[in-house]
Formats: C-alpha cells, sequence, structure tokens
C-alpha cells in the first residue's frame, strides 16, 4: 500500500492553516497509524558502535534497498510523494528494532549507495530532505504571537528526531553546558522515515537509509526533555502564509523578510539553533530581547555540494548552516526575531529535477510559493532545540 503523509498536508498548506497534530486531540494521528498499518520495515542491518559517550550505546541502522526513479525513467517507484518534480518519496515505519524508551544524546542520518557510502552531489544524487519522525510527541507549544494570532509552525505530523536534507546536519540533544538535556522516546513510539530524493542519474538506482543513533536506555532523572521546533518567520504573520515557504517577491534577487510578534510562552532552555533555507538563502538571524542568539549562515558548496544544470552551468548548493549550540535561558513573554535574507544572483534557486518546472509542488502551485520557471522554492525556517524548564505532567 502506497502512502505520502506529506499529501494529507497539501491542502493544509495551500490553506495557510497551522498545524498541531496533537494526539489527543486529534484523530489525524490515528489516520496516519492506521494508513501505515503493516507498513513496519526491519532493518536491513544494525552495527555497534563506539560510543562518544560512556554511559550510552551508540549503533547505526540502515534500512533498504530503495530505489530512486531516473532523469529518463517512467518507472514508477516510491511509497510516497516527492515535494520536487523530478524526485522519488519514500516513507516507512520502522519495525521494534529501533529502539524505544531511550533517551537520544546525539544522531545523524544519510542516504547511502549500494557501498553504504554517503551518496551526494558527486553522485549526482540530491537529498531535498530525510526526516525520522515520532509520531506520539507533537512539536513542543514553547512560542506564541503577541498579537492574537495562532503560532503557525511549519506543520508536520510530530517531531522531528533525527534529520537532514542537502546541507550536512546533525541532532545533538545534549546541551555542551547548563542544563542535562536529552531526547526521551517513549515505549513503543512509533517512528515514521520519510525521504524525498532527487536523482539526476539517467537510469534508476537503489540505496539504503541509514541512521547512527546514540542514546541511554531509559530517561535519567534530573533530565530535562528537548526536541526540536521548526519556527518559520511566517510564524505569527496576518492574512494568508504558508508556513516556511517564502513568497519570492516579484522582480527582485535580493530581499530581507522579518517575523512580527513571535513570543516565548514558557520558562524554557533554548539551544542548537540552525536555519534551514533553500538554494539563494544567505543566512537567518535569531535574536531573543534583542540580542544575537544566533546568525545561521549558509555555507555553499565544498564536497558533494557542487554539481551541473541541465545545460552544464556549475551550481552549488547549501553544504551547512551555521549551527549554534549554546543554550539561552528564556522567560515566558521574551521577545523572539528572526530574520532571513536572500541574495539570488550570488546564489541562484535550485532547478528541479529532471527538467521539470513549478518548484516543490510543480505547475499547480510553485509560482504561489515562490518557485519560478524550473526552480525550487524557498524556505525561510528557524530550528530551535527547547527544553521545557517546568514541563507539564
Amino acid at each position: 500500500m502506497k502512502t505520502s503523509i506529506l499529501s494529507l498536508l497539501l491542502p493544509v498548506l495551500a490553506n495557510g492553516a497551522a498545524v498541531q497534530l496533537e494526539p489527543r486531540q486529534s484523530g489525524m494521528m490515528d489516520m496516519l497509524k492506521g494508513m501505515t498499518k503493516g507498513m513496519a520495515t526491519k532493518a536491513y542491518k544494525i552495527e555497534p558502535l563506539t560510543p562518544r559517550n560512556p554511559a550510552a550505546k551508540r549503533i547505526r541502522m540502515t534500512w533498504g534497498p530503495l530505489k530512486l526513479r531516473g532523469a529518463n525513467s517512467t518507472t514508477k517507484v516510491g511509497s510516497g510523494m516527492s515535494m520536487d518534480p523530478g524526485g522519488t518519496g519514500h516513507n516507512f515505519l520502522v519495525d521494534t528494532d529501533f529502539p524505544t524508551d531511550v533517551t537520544l544524546l546525539d544522531g545523524v542520518v544519510e542516504v547511502q549507495g549500494m557501498d553504504f557510502k554517503r551518496v551526494t552531489l558527486d553522485q549526482n544524487v540530491y537529498t531535498h530532505h530525510y526526516l525520522v519522525y515520532d509520531l506520539m510527541k507533537p512539536q513542543k507549544p514553547s512560542f506564541t504571537c503577541a498579537n492574537g494570532k495562532s503560532i503557525s509552525y511549519v506543520p508536520i505530523p510530530g517531531t522531528v528526531v533525527l534529520g537532514g536534507a542537502a546541507e550536512d546536519a546533525e541532532a545533538h540533544y545534549a546541551t555542551p553546558t547548563m542544563k542535562k538535556t536529552g531526547y526521551y522516546v517513549k515505549k513503543d513510539t512509533p517512528i515514521l522515515m520519510n525521504l524525498d530524493v532527487v536523482n539526476y542519474n539517467p537510469a534508476d538506482i537503489d540505496v539504503y537509509a541509514s541512521a547512527d543513533i546514540e542514546y541511554i536506555p531509559g530517561k535519567p532523572e534530573g533530565m530535562l526533555d528537548a526536541s526540536p521546533v521548526f519556527v518559520p518567520v511566517s510564524a505569527c504573520d496576518k492574512g494568508m502564509v504558508i508556513p516556511g515557504i517564502v513568497m519570492t517577491p516579484k522582480g527582485q534577487n535580493k530581499f530581507t523578510l522579518n517575523s512580527t510578534s513571535i513570543i516565548a510562552s514558557e520558562d524554557s532552555l533554548m539551544f542548537m539553533f540552525r536555519g534551514h533555507m533553500h538554494d539563494g538563502g544567505s543566512n537567518i538571524e535569531v535574536k531573543i530581547n534583542d540580542k544575537v542568539a544566533c546568525n545561521s549562515k549558509a555555507i555553499y558548496g565544498g564536497p558533494g555540494h557542487v554539481g551541473k544544470t541541465h545545460d552544464g552551468k556549475s551550481w552549488e548548493t547549501i553544504g551547512a548552516m551555521v549551527t549554534c549550540p549554546e543554550g539561552v535561558m528564556v522567560k515566558k513573554g521574551d521577545k523572539i526575531d528572526i530574520q532571513a535574507n536572500y541574495d539570488l544572483l550570488a546564489h541562484p534557486a535550485r532547478e528541479a529535477g529532471h527538467g521539470h518546472g513549478g518548484g516543490m509542488l510543480g505547475g499547480m502551485l510553485g509560482g504561489l510559493l515562490g518557485g519560478g520557471d524550473g526552480m525550487a522554492e524557498q524556505m525561510a525556517v528557524s530550528i530551535i532545540y527547547v527544553a521545557p524548564l517546568n514541563p507539564k505532567a
């Protein structure tokens, strides 16, 4: 049975509504679990690794093989929708071999080739995203709007436990200083894998999904439960907005977007600030009470992040976004300002896969979402790890 969790959210994206999938308040979670029933996938292999924390365990789990459609292929492959017209989407629930009733400390995901090495633009493969969802834990309600509007997070079906995209990204739940933090995965929590990958090679290829996970069994006493929240620049904007998606100002190649009215809704420790942008983005800056907490700059190019356009021109994609791990103690009512800057002359938007146009959702919504003819859409999201200091039971 082929399903796409993201396809369930597209009508919501188009309407600009906020999505927060609360298991106790909505039937959506039951529907998601029902649609993916029977799809649980055991790992192809599980390898023990040396942990960085002597009290922890560390493993690498690998799933697959997963087929990616080639540029000249008409084969129908994948188990979900792709957000790129030339991409291949794969969704699957992991089986009980994925550790639960554990506290995650670190993790990183990769799309790998048949040699179990990471595939990148060096192999003509572009990872739009690879996300690992905890379906039982919604994003924390740690932010709100001072203007009376309901906060609009990026609409996703749970907390992103691990994730990456074209840029390199790692999850680090243990703060380098201050409080003891980690991400607690409840016992028997359903974990969903969502991959979206573009294969620019002419023929279909097989890849593997890999996750390097370091964790402590159970939940240590006194540990604060931390998780990432995907806060778009437009989180508190009034009117029709599509959370996280940037509508490029007509006729402009350089522009700046500023958030409005975002405030903290609880006392918390915020850390691991990192921006998420697409090619064309320059940086995302977060200020707390007018003091810079992080200036997450986009770093272009480097090994695995240089490709060729359809006409042979060199193309540099975002290889990394600067991450700020330092923690900041935040009080309820503190002001949060997010600014995103773009320069499409210095870094043109990525071409959609296989010569298709219209941005993320093809011709139907691509132009509306800021995707030019044949160009991928823009995004403006600040990913902030939050550990409430006084968590509710």
